[in-house]
């Protein structure tokens, strides 16, 4: 297995355990999704409330619960790692 196909793997991997799609992790951005248990994603914690962060190079999904939304929305203005 080669680099691409790793990265293409772990992308597939994050968006079934994120419920997200893979392009979330590929485009730069960060994406807001609801916790859902989709077949095929790990389990982590059933605890409420739910927050969850994953980031592929400028790209980040973020999984939450609905009464945690309006403060995660706030994160809309951090700029990426080494930016401005």
């Amino acid at each position: 297995m080669n680099n691409k196909e790793a990265l293409a793997l772990g992308i597939k991997q994050l968006s079934t355990g994120y419920n997200a799609r893979p392009e979330d992790f590929i485009r730069p951005g960060i994406t807001f999704a609801p916790p859902a248990l989709d077949p095929g994603r790990r389990v982590y914690s059933g605890k409420i409330p739910f927050f969850e962060l994953a980031a592929v190079g400028h790209a980040a999904v973020i999984m939450t619960d609905i009464p945690l939304l309006p403060a995660s929305r706030g994160l809309r203005s951090c700029a990426p790692a080494g930016g401005p």
